[in-house]
């Protein structure tokens, strides 16, 4: 909420409590397809009315005392004014209770969230450069996991299921079946607000629209709550390898603004890309677009009332709209069924996320300190660049040119490595199930020992389909262009172009993946991993940036920053450990998979090899922890180390102890103790 001394600590407790009440009966009255209750509308109508309640009560507490009714009015008039505007017409049309309750808990539901998030911010804002962040860590971690664990539970409502399995109340297996369908929608709600494209349901199948929209509001809260906190640290990280730019501003206003302005700056690129993406959807190609073209309109009875009701089209708009956020945000979570495989000969997509993935991962200041430059703000421009800004957007383009290179070089060169069979290779064509002379002959290529007839089997894996979404089955310019979107979307986003699994791609292109996945984008970014910086600093790239001769501006410890990114890269580099460990004690799949799974967990990627939805409860579990530490270890060290260290006491002045009758004698405070007897 917001701080104390305009919200008392009786109004935030008592609007918490009108959520919780207006939510469950919210939950209640539309969460299922038939009532879980006897009377489930009556308890749904006293739960609403208890939460508004509640909630006027919370207001009403803000009026005393006097003395501070001043700044609360002036920031919750608004509240007020509905208030009484909503009695006003309760009294005078009591058939509208439902919609002025309905909409009432779905006011105090978004302003509750709001006000959390600025209060968050806030205490960012004002708290980085002269208190302990111990508390901001603290909150930030239950912030997550509670999130985490509500998304599940209202992911779990039948309403957001296209089709739930119902499974009678009174079956053996109906508590089972609840427990690993609230883990699923769990695991969901994780890789949403982690910005992590894992996931083990179908996300344009399984879930309706309304479990969509919802996807798509945690998308919003977890990828703005990043790049917010993201841009702040990426701030102070700036200023402590002096390198910030010639108008940063690291005051509690400055800061502020910096997070309202890269929100704003956020939906706008949003909104543009979903301009881009509203024609690019093709149903024929596309199974899942093509259902949801199919569902009932959400926003039908207000859209039937205006003049452009017949051009309204809800399944294109939502999905450009999806897309847009998922792209930017970095999240890589998709609506299509195979990722982008079906559109890997329509440029139109690929081309229209790609740079969204780019922008989400340079982060907050460098868009921000780019947008001033172009802008020439204060009489600047370009060649004012700061280090940061140079360093950031030249490693990710380095990154991204190096990696894409990587995997069409691998994958147009198969018949180089020795690992893929040929004719005359020995001991590369042994098939399971022949016998030894058979797989010799056939081996070494002879024809003559082989069946005249043997019988053909045909395998998803081998068919010309597979073929053709694998990179090496490519022609060269969709080679080209499926290789640039997987490298930038291994190192941002997490959605696929091509197949992944390890029939398809060579084990040096998978290595490359968890390279580009390890490396991350900006430190003010929504992508996931080390950071282009952290990588820079560790592997000596900048030296003469930090050499110990150099000037320093004012503020800076490059010293500092090193040690900051050694720890990072320390602590992600063994949580990968352990969840691979985990799941290679645990899982089926072979130990590639399961490195890459975990390389993709702990970055907040979300690329796959196949094994996502094979894991098991435990599996599962060990994966959604791995994205929730591996998202907030980062933040968390970064909070904690560029908080200035405290102050270190100094010793009390020596005391002068003079006397009438002698000189003034210096004495030392500590010899000045009593001697203990012995």
């Amino acid at each position: 909420m917001a701080s104390a001394r305009v919200t008392p600590w009786r109004t935030v407790i008592l609007w918490s409590l009108a959520a919780l009440a207006g939510a469950a009966g919210l939950a209640l009255a539309h969460g299922f397809d038939s009532p879980p209750v006897p009377d489930a509308d009556a308890y749904a109508r006293w739960l609403m009315i208890a939460g508004v309640g509640l909630f006027v009560l919370s207001r009403a507490v803000m009026l005393v005392p006097v003395t501070k009714l001043g700044p609360r009015l002036g920031r919750w008039w608004v509240d007020y004014l509905l208030i009484g505007a909503a009695a006003a017409w309760w009294v005078a049309r009591p058939e509208n209770e439902g919609f002025i309750l309905r909409a009432g808990m779905a006011y105090i539901l978004v302003v509750g969230a709001a006000a959390v998030f600025r209060a968050g911010l806030g205490a960012m804002a004002d708290g980085l450069p002269g208190r302990t962040t111990g508390y901001a860590v603290r909150r930030l971690v239950v912030l997550a996991f509670g999130l985490t664990l509500l998304g599940g539970l209202v992911l779990t409502l039948p309403i957001c299921r296209r089709a739930p399995q119902k499974v009678d109340a009174e079956h053996s297996l109906a508590w089972y079946q609840l427990k690993v369908d609230f883990l699923d929608n769990t695991f969901t709600a994780a890789a949403v607000l982690t910005g992590t494209g894992l996931t083990v349901l179908d996300i344009g199948y399984d879930y309706n629209r309304v479990g969509q929209l919802i996807i798509l509001v945690l998308m919003e809260i977890g990828g703005l709550g990043v790049l917010a906190l993201a841009a702040i640290i990426g701030m102070h990280v700036r200023r402590l390898l002096g390198w910030s730019g010639v108008d940063d501003d690291l005051s509690p206003a400055g800061l502020r603004r910096l997070v309202l302005f890269v929100c704003i700056l956020a939906l706008a690129v949003q909104a543009l890309g979903a301009v881009g993406l509203y024609r690019m959807w093709d149903p024929a190609a596309d199974l899942n677009f093509g259902t949801a073209m199919k569902e009932p309109v959400l926003l039908e009875p207000l859209v039937s009332r205006t003049p452009w009701a017949a051009h309204y089209d809800e399944a294109r708009l939502f999905a450009a709209i999806f897309h847009s956020a998922s792209a930017f945000l970095d999240c890589g979570l998709t609506l299509t069924r195979d990722g982008y495989l079906v559109y890997r000969n329509s440029p139109g997509p690929l081309l229209a996320i790609m740079p969204l993935m780019f922008l989400g991962s340079l982060g907050g200041p460098v868009l921000v300190e780019l947008l001033r430059r172009m802008t020439r703000r204060n009489d600047v421009g370009l060649e004012a660049v700061s280090k940061d800004t140079w360093f950031t957007l030249g490693g990710s383009v380095a990154v991204l040119l190096l990696g894409a290179g990587a995997l069409f070089a691998i994958e147009s060169t198969r018949d180089w490595q020795q690992r893929f069979p040929r004719e005359k290779t020995p001991g590369r064509l042994i098939v399971s199930g022949t016998s030894p002379a058979t797989a010799t002959a056939t081996a070494l290529g002879d024809t003559a020992t082989q069946p005249a007839r043997a019988p053909i089997e045909f395998s998803a894996a081998t068919s010309q389909r597979a073929q053709s979404e694998r990179l090496s089955g490519m022609t060269t310019r969709n080679r080209i262009r499926a290789a640039l979107f997987q490298a930038e979307a291994a190192r941002t986003g997490g959605a696929r172009s091509a197949r992944l699994d390890e029939n398809s791609l060579s084990p040096a292109s998978h290595l490359v993946l968890m390279a580009l996945m390890l490396v991350g984008g900006g430190v003010g970014g929504a992508a996931g991993g080390l950071r282009i910086i952290v990588v820079l600093l560790l592997i000596g790239v900048v030296v003469r940036a930090i050499r110990a001769d150099a000037p320093r501006p004012r503020g800076s410890d490059p010293a500092r920053a090193v040690a900051i990114a050694a720890a990072v890269a320390t602590a992600m580099i063994l949580l990968i450990g352990a969840t691979a460990l985990a799941l290679i004690y645990r899982e089926a799949g072979s130990f590639l998979a399961c490195l890459f799974e975990a390389v993709s967990a702990v970055c907040n990627a979300g690329l796959s090899l196949g094994i996502t939805s094979e894991l098991s409860l435990p599996g599962r579990i060990v994966v959604i922890l791995a994205m929730l530490i591996g998202r907030l270890i980062p933040l968390t060290i970064l909070m904690r180390g560029i908080t200035p260290a405290p102050a270190v006491t100094a010793k009390p002045p020596l005391r002068v102890i003079t006397r009438p009758s002698e000189k003034s004698t210096t004495v030392n405070p500590e010899d000045d103790a009593p001697i203990p007897l012995e």
